[in-house]
């Protein structure tokens, strides 16, 4: 290719050794796609350099920031960039959708992107799901802040969209946020079968999601799949960055919590925020109110409200329940991290327990139409006797909620 005299900084050495075609292939494939483009003959030498500084080395580039060689310190550059170039082809034909080159590299430093997608699905059937507790509060922070992409924090959007009429509520919150945050939308429907995948309802799914999309001028991609909706989200929810969904009033009931055990599963699991989204919620989400204790979670929707109030059209309330643990120490830290991210233009307010009538009754006095807070505070197992202050909010609060972890 003569890569060493044509660009000297380039380091292609690859224990793959096997694998030299790849990067060769790649390199034909490109001279041809020029080639169409510019309606022209691309020399060799012309693709070997269009490739390595528009195709390798932003990959390259991504892989040292993201630091991932540290976790493969028996491979090199190259070939990290070989595993992305194969888990990218996995994850795209898996997910049905193009799938972000960080997220990408990313996935390649955990569990789930060291035993493959197939691993990832042998594993989810062994273990059963309602007793897991999902990743540890803040993960999400902090693979952004790695990955330095807190200028935009809900690029792309996963929207559980289904056939009923109340489902495309979710959808038009997720399009007010897309538009916010220049974003794109990745719509998912599930299905009991593949049969039902060709009848006219799901072509009507289909073909009103695009339109949306469309009149809301958002780069948007739909995905059908055969599966139960919570662990479908569960199996997508890593390679979004906000997960949207609907919460049907009154949720399904349960002997010891008012939500429903799939729907519980997927807010104790999800690794990304939710907004959940009432049946008939239709908000402009521009007065939020943020619960918030101290606790790690809440740490996690301390850290989204200060983005959000600095991002969106919104004005912010923050609330803090009076307990043995929290008290007037808790509300001037948040007063702390708000001032120094924020400014001045937040309301704090000091209540009361019981938590749950606490929030509800400052929401309402502050005609708040959107609620930011942390996610379950019991393990898994111990909330399926105790239930949740979060189970009552869920119940009782008819305006979308952002839940953090």
């Amino acid at each position: 290719t003569k890569l060493d005299e044509l660009r000297p900084e380039a380091n292609l050495l690859l224990t793959f050794c096997d694998q030299y075609h790849v990067l060769l292939m790649q390199i034909d494939a490109h001279r041809h796609c020029l080639g169409e483009e510019q309606q022209c003959n691309i020399s060799y030498r012309e693709a070997v350099t269009r490739w390595y500084d528009h195709m390798y080395l932003p990959i390259a580039e991504i892989i040292r920031e993201q630091g991932i060689l540290r976790n493969f310190p028996d491979l090199t550059e190259a070939d990290l960039y070989l595993l992305f170039v194969e888990h990218r082809e996995e994850l795209v034909q898996a997910l049905g959708w193009h799938v972000d080159p960080d997220s990408v590299i990313a996935d390649l430093a955990t569990p789930r992107g060291v035993m493959g997608w197939l691993g990832l699905q042998l594993y989810e059937m062994l273990v059963p799901v309602e007793l897991e507790a999902g990743p540890e509060p803040g993960q999400w922070r902090k693979g952004r802040l790695a990955r330095r992409k807190c200028d935009c924090l809900f690029a792309d959007i996963l929207v559980s969209v289904q056939q009923e009429k109340a489902e495309w509520r979710a959808m038009d919150q997720a399009v007010m946020i897309a538009k916010w945050e220049n974003g794109r939308l990745f719509g998912l429907h599930v299905i009991p079968d593949m049969e039902a995948d060709h009848s006219p309802a799901i072509g009507a799914v289909r073909s009103d999601f695009k339109k949306r999309c469309q009149a809301a001028g958002l780069a948007g991609e739909l995905t059908v799949e055969v599966g139960t909706v919570a662990h479908t989200i569960l199996k997508r929810a890593a390679w979004a960055d906000l997960v949207v969904v609907k919460l049907a009033h009154p949720p399904e009931s349960h002997p010891f919590r008012p939500a429903s055990a799939g729907f519980t599963t997927l807010l104790q699991r999800c690794p990304r925020p939710i907004l959940v989204v009432p049946s008939g919620a239709q908000s402009r989400m521009d007065r939020a109110l943020l619960a918030y204790d101290g606790s790690p979670k809440a740490n996690e929707a301390l850290f989204v409200a200060a983005y959000l109030a600095s991002r969106w059209p919104l004005s912010l309330t923050v609330v803090v329940v009076k307990t043995k643990r929290t008290a007037q120490a808790t509300l001037e830290r948040a007063r702390a991290y708000l001032d120094e991210h924020v400014g001045g233009h937040v309301t704090y307010v000091l209540r009361r327990k019981p938590k749950a009538q606490a929030i509800l009754a400052t929401a309402e006095a502050h005609n708040s139409n959107l609620l930011i807070m942390g996610g379950f505070g019991f393990r898994p197992a111990l909330n399926l006797v105790l239930g949740s202050m979060v189970d009552r909010v869920l119940n009782e609060f008819r305006r979308p909620i952002l839940i953090c972890r």
